[in-house]
């Protein structure tokens, strides 16, 4: 099918950039990419260009700083080395049972268990 040119005034003859046709320069258009194109070619942007994502801040609320830490300084001089064993083994099990005094099933812990 062949362009037949007729006279428009103030018009003339201009090349549809998508595909190639002959339209004069009234029955152009701009599409959203900058292209000059007929009637048959132009589309209209599509409306997923223009969603922007929403910002995900992922701090908590409110925070604490970190406490500080407590060390409890003790000096001991042992004599021989059974009793630095025995004063090891006093110290690990008078700790042991100040910390772990959580019930367990709903009963206290077993001391025997400990040592």
């Amino acid at each position: 099918m062949s362009y037949q040119s007729n006279y428009v005034r103030g018009s003339w003859n201009c090349i549809c950039e998508s595909c190639g046709r002959i339209v004069k320069s009234g029955e152009l258009r701009k599409r959203w990419d900058g292209f000059m194109v007929d009637e048959r070619c132009w589309e209209p942007r599509q409306p997923q260009d223009f969603v922007r994502g929403v910002a995900d801040y992922q701090a908590p609320p409110f925070t604490r700083p970190e406490s500080a830490n407590v060390f409890v300084l003790f000096h001991f001089t042992p004599t021989l080395t059974t009793d630095l064993i025995q004063t090891v083994n006093t110290l690990t099990k008078t700790y042991y049972r100040s910390v772990y005094t959580k019930a367990v099933n709903g009963s206290p812990i077993n001391y025997n268990t400990i040592g």
